[in-house]
C-alpha cells in the first residue's frame, strides 16, 4: 500500500455517509484524509446492486424527505444536486380488509377501521406530534402509553401495536416516545394534501455515494477498499492501523463508524463505564428481499403492514416512487423486517426468504402469481445493526461519542431523529468539527 508509511490527519474507519461527510470537512480545512472500507465500494448500509438495468437497486430502500436539509446541502456542495428528483407518492397501510390510503386527513375520514371518535383523536394525535415539543421530555413515556392516551386503545391496536412490534419485536412497549414525536414531526412538512413528496437520487444509492466518492477523491481524500483494520496501537501521539492486507496506516486522529468498531477496535481506549454503556444498547438486525415483478403489485409507494401476517413490516414498491423505465420495465418491490440477528427468520436461506416474501405478495394481491417473479433478479439482504432500540427506560438518552484524539460516528447518536442518509451526514459533520476542536 502506498500510504502505508505517510501519517495522515485523520483517518475514517467505515464508507458510509457519516464517514465521507466528515472526510469532506477535514479536505475542506486542509486536512489529509483516509478513507478505509472494508467492502469493495463505500456506501454501507446506502450501497446498492447492479441487475442490469440503467439504475442499481438500493440494498436497503431509501427515500429522502423534504425536511432532509442537511443531505440537500452536502449534495449541493459537491454540485450534486442536479441529481436529486422529486417524487410524488401515495403511502398507506396493508391490513386484512386489504390496502387503505392513510397519507391525509381526507384519507383518514375514509379509512374504515375507525369510528369517527377514533378520527379525530387521531388527528389530535397528529397535531400535538406535529408541535415543536421537547422530544427529552417525551423521552421518559413510552409510544404505547403516548398513544393509547392520546389516540385510544383501538387506534393503537389495530395500527400503532403491528408496526412497533414488526420494528422492535419484544422491546416494542418500551420503545420511547420522543422516538415516534420524531418521525411524525418530521414527516409532516411532506405532505402535498393528496398524497406525500419524496426524493430519490437518480441512478440510485450507490450512484450518488460513488459520485460522492468520486468528489472526495478529487480534492484529495485517499481511499483504501476491501482492507479491515484488524487492530488499533497508539506509539509517540499516532494511531497505527493494522490493516488485513499486513500493511499498516498511521493517523494523528480517527473517526470510528459504528458502535461495534469502537467497541473491537478501540476497547483500549475505552472508559470502562462508556465500554459497559456501548454493549448495553441495543439493536434491530434488517432482512430486506427486493422482488422484481413484471406487474405492480399496488398504487402505493409505501405500505405499513398491520395485518395478522407479521412477517415483514412494510411493503415498499420502488418503482412507484421512480419510474420501472430505469429498471428495463420491471416493477421492484421491498419487503422489509426488523428482527434479532439470533433469529431462525435472520438466518434463513437467501432461496427461503424469497419464497417468504414471494407468498406474502401473492396471499395478500392476488392478482400477482408466482409466475410474475423474476427469481433470478430477485435480492436479499441482511445488515446486523440497522435500527437502534430508544427505550424510554433510560431517562437521559446519552450516547458519548467523543474521546481523546478519536470519536465514534454511529446510529446511536441521532437522537431523538431516526437514523438515515440525512442525519449520517449531520453527524459526521459534527463530529469532525468536535474532534479537531
Amino acid at each position: 500500500m502506498a500510504v502505508a508509511n505517510t501519517p495522515f490527519d485523520l483517518v475514517v474507519i467505515g464508507g458510509g455517509f457519516a464517514g465521507l461527510a466528515a472526510a469532506h470537512e477535514a479536505l475542506k480545512n486542509g486536512k489529509a484524509v483516509c478513507v478505509v472500507e472494508a467492502r469493495l465500494r463505500a456506501g454501507g448500509l446506502a450501497s446498492g446492486t447492479e441487475i442490469g438495468s440503467d439504475w442499481s437497486v438500493d440494498n436497503f430502500y431509501h427515500h429522502w424527505f423534504e425536511s432532509d436539509s442537511h443531505i440537500f446541502d452536502f449534495l449541493s456542495e459537491l454540485n450534486l444536486e442536479k441529481n436529486i428528483v422529486k417524487c410524488e407518492v401515495e403511502t398507506g397501510v396493508l391490513t386484512d380488509s386489504g390496502c387503505f390510503k392513510l397519507d391525509s386527513a381526507s384519507a383518514l375520514f375514509k379509512f374504515p377501521l375507525f369510528g369517527i371518535i377514533s378520527k379525530f383523536r387521531f388527528l389530535l394525535f397528529l397535531a400535538i406530534c406535529w408541535l415543536p415539543l421537547n422530544p427529552h421530555f417525551l423521552h421518559r413515556i413510552t409510544a404505547k402509553n403516548f398513544i393509547s392516551f392520546v389516540c385510544g386503545r383501538k387506534v393503537y391496536d389495530v395500527l400503532w401495536a403491528p408496526l412497533l412490534r414488526s420494528k422492535f419485536e419484544k422491546y416494542a412497549e418500551e420503545i420511547s416516545a420522543a422516538w415516534i414525536y420524531k418521525k411524525i414531526n418530521l414527516r409532516s412538512r411532506n405532505s402535498s394534501g393528496k398524497g406525500e413528496s419524496l426524493y430519490y437520487y437518480a441512478g440510485g444509492f450507490q450512484k450518488c455515494v460513488d459520485d460522492v466518492v468520486d468528489f472526495v477523491r478529487s480534492k484529495g481524500c485517499n481511499f483504501e477498499f476491501g482492507i479491515n483494520v484488524l487492530d488499533v496501537v497508539k506509539e509517540n501521539k499516532f494511531f497505527h492501523l493494522k490493516c488485513s492486507d499486513g500493511s499498516e496506516i498511521i493517523s494523528n486522529k480517527i473517526l470510528v463508524s459504528s458502535r461495534r468498531s469502537a467497541l473491537t477496535l478501540m476497547k483500549d481506549w475505552l472508559p470502562n463505564d462508556v465500554r459497559q454503556k456501548y454493549s448495553e444498547f441495543k439493536s434491530m438486525a434488517n432482512v430486506c428481499v427486493a422482488l422484481t415483478l413484471e406487474a405492480p403489485i399496488s398504487k402505493f409507494y409505501w405500505l405499513s403492514n398491520c395485518s395478522s401476517s407479521s412477517d415483514w413490516v412494510a411493503v415498499i414498491e420502488h418503482t412507484n416512487l421512480v419510474s420501472r423505465e430505469h429498471y428495463d420495465g420491471r416493477h421492484i418491490v421491498y419487503l422489509s423486517r426488523y428482527i434479532s440477528p439470533n433469529s431462525d427468520f435472520y438466518n434463513l436461506s437467501n432461496g427461503d426468504l424469497i419464497e417468504n416474501a414471494v407468498s406474502f405478495i401473492t396471499n395478500h394481491f392476488p392478482h400477482i402469481s408466482q409466475n410474475q417473479v423474476t427469481l433470478e433478479k430477485c435480492i436479499v439482504n441482511r445488515a446486523i445493526e440497522t435500527q437502534p432500540v430508544i427505550s424510554s427506560s433510560k431517562y437521559r438518552y446519552f450516547f458519548p461519542y467523543m474521546f481523546e484524539d478519536w470519536g465514534v460516528l454511529s446510529m446511536e447518536q441521532i437522537f431523538p431523529e431516526d437514523r438515515g442518509t440525512n442525519y449520517a451526514v449531520r453527524e459526521g459533520k459534527k463530529v469532525y468539527h468536535e474532534l479537531m476542536a
